[in-house]
């Protein structure tokens, strides 16, 4: 009631019926978010971190060919079995959000990567907390 209502407390009674049809929209799309990033199975962002390092350096292990490094914080690596090229660059200075790994536990197991120090234009790059398997190639 709080969160999506406004803060006086006489509510005009159309402003009540657009919040109750506009708010189960807003919940869907929380959801939705929320179990990308495997909050509601309980899923441990690093271990779905290592399953991409296992997948990159696994996939592009004799590929290195379709790993081009395009300038000293930036590498264009192509797809494995399609066309696309996604982008991947170190993010150097983010503010609030550097690397502050040590104390949220976000590394992987396998390597340096964090999700916070590497970002990845692929579809799989966009969940948060998670490195895709084009970071660890």
């Amino acid at each position: 009631k709080h969160k999506w209502m406004p803060k006086h407390g006489n509510a005009r009674v159309d402003e009540l019926v657009h919040t109750l049809l506009w708010v189960p929209g807003e919940i869907e799309e929380e959801h939705e978010i929320e179990d990308e990033q495997g909050i509601f199975e309980g899923k441990c962002r690093q271990m779905e971190s290592y399953s991409r390092h296992r997948s990159g350096a696994s996939g592009y292990k004799d590929q290195t060919e379709k790993i081009d490094r395009t300038t000293t914080t930036t590498w264009s690596i192509r797809s494995e079995k399609g066309d696309s090229i996604y982008t991947v660059y170190t993010v150097t200075d983010r503010g609030a959000h550097k690397c502050d790994c040590r104390e949220v536990n976000l590394h992987c197991y396998g390597c340096p990567a964090c999700p916070r120090r590497f970002d990845c234009s692929c579809p799989d790059g966009r969940k948060a907390g998670i490195t895709c398997k084009h970071v660890h190639a």
